[in-house]
């Protein structure tokens, strides 16, 4: 979960669609996961607390179990957001 933290400006990142969701959301925005290597960076965030988990019209996006254990952890260890609640 540090990769992050060492990532010089510019460091590439893969952009990977889900194949259990919209390429895009209703809004234009292209709904992808970020990949540096094989680290998801998107739950990377959540699990420091950074983001939360957001799944649209109770459809589950493929990786949605794992974003929701590391949200859970960030919260029971009172990470980023979830610093100052209970």
């Amino acid at each position: 979960e540090n990769a992050l933290k060492f990532s010089p400006p510019g460091t590439g990142v893969v952009l990977v669609p889900d194949p259990t969701q919209a390429l895009v959301d209703r809004y234009g925005r292209i709904l992808r996961y970020v990949m540096k290597g094989s680290l998801d960076v998107d739950r990377v965030l959540v699990a420091q607390g950074h983001a939360t988990v957001y799944v649209y019209h109770h459809e589950p996006f493929q990786r949605a179990k794992g974003y929701f254990a590391a949200q859970a952890t960030a919260r029971a260890h009172h990470r980023g957001i979830w610093r100052n609640c209970l």
